[in-house]
């Protein structure tokens, strides 16, 4: 479970008057899980079963006629994330990044998301281990030529930083990971859970997944996406949103979708986007089971 510490916030330069007026703030603190174990329930544990199985499966059946698509399936993949951001680019732009010719800048963010997933997957592939250097490496390949973040690139971040609220201070955030001095360790900790053996394959991956949000372990981050497991229809009755809410739009939307992007849910029920995290909070309360994770570094 996470925990939370209230710790002293001091702005520094030209801030609005809000800002310097904001003194404590707090921050998230996910658990250590390196050593900890899933304990699935028996419906969870016949479809993560399930779907390794089919991974496997496919991966015996046809697995030479899928390296002939697997530049074509990262790429997709590349290009959705990228989406997840914002960033955006037309095929032919994109297409011109992938070979080095002049681009825009979303296509070449598009294509460097792509340089830096194949980085990850190699280094894997070769060392059979999922590895922060690795992370590092392709954390600088994405962020080398960013125009504002490019000094982060391949760094662990060293200060604060927060989702949503103000541009100066972290008054007003949806989300505020844990400080920068606790980042290491924490890192070091999901590299080991990431390593185990003994954990069911799919659980493991959406756990690490998640944590790795939870730490935001770069200064360059997004504060774009929520992912669920799962949101069974009786938590509306626990959430009890107050009639003609945000929260009572939101939720039956939230309900429907197991994945979903917070700018594309606050568009669709017409709410704000911090609406989104405030009812996805609600029903990940009741009962203590989920916990919410903005997602994608």
């Amino acid at each position: 479970m996470h925990g939370s510490k209230v710790m002293p916030w001091k702005a520094s330069g030209g801030v609005p008057r809000e800002d310097r007026e904001f003194t404590e703030v707090t921050v998230s603190l996910p658990p250590m899980i390196a050593e900890c174990w899933y304990h699935p329930g028996r419906e969870s544990l016949v479809a993560l079963e399930e779907a390794a199985v089919a991974v496997a499966s496919l991966d015996v059946k046809a697995g030479s006629w899928m390296a002939a698509i697997s530049g074509f399936l990262l790429r997709s993949e590349s290009v959705s994330s990228s989406r997840i951001e914002h960033v955006e680019a037309k095929r032919e732009d994109y297409a011109r990044a992938m070979i080095g010719l002049k681009a825009s800048a979303d296509a070449r963010s598009m294509a460097a998301a792509t340089d830096a997933n194949q980085t990850m997957i190699d280094d894997a592939g070769q060392t059979g281990a999922v590895r922060l250097e690795a992370m590092l490496t392709a954390h600088g390949i994405l962020m080398k030529d960013d125009t504002l973040d490019s000094e982060f690139a391949g760094k662990i971040r060293d200060i604060q930083n927060w989702i949503g609220g103000s541009d100066y201070s972290p008054r007003g955030a949806i989300h505020v990971p844990p400080p920068p001095d606790l980042v290491p360790g924490l890192l070091e900790d999901l590299m080991a859970f990431s390593n185990r053996k003994d954990l069911p394959i799919m659980a493991q991956a959406a756990i690490a997944h998640a944590q790795f949000e939870s730490i935001r372990a770069s200064e360059a981050a997004s504060e774009s996406v929520s992912a669920l497991d799962s949101l069974p229809a009786i938590w509306t009755e626990a959430a009890r949103p107050r009639k003609g809410s945000a929260d009572a739009r939101i939720i039956p939307w939230l309900l429907e979708r197991p994945v979903f992007e917070a700018h594309s849910a606050a568009h669709i029920a017409g709410v704000a986007e911090s609406s989104v995290y405030g009812a996805w909070e609600r029903p990940s309360h009741p009962g203590g089971t989920l916990r919410s994770h903005p997602a994608h570094l």
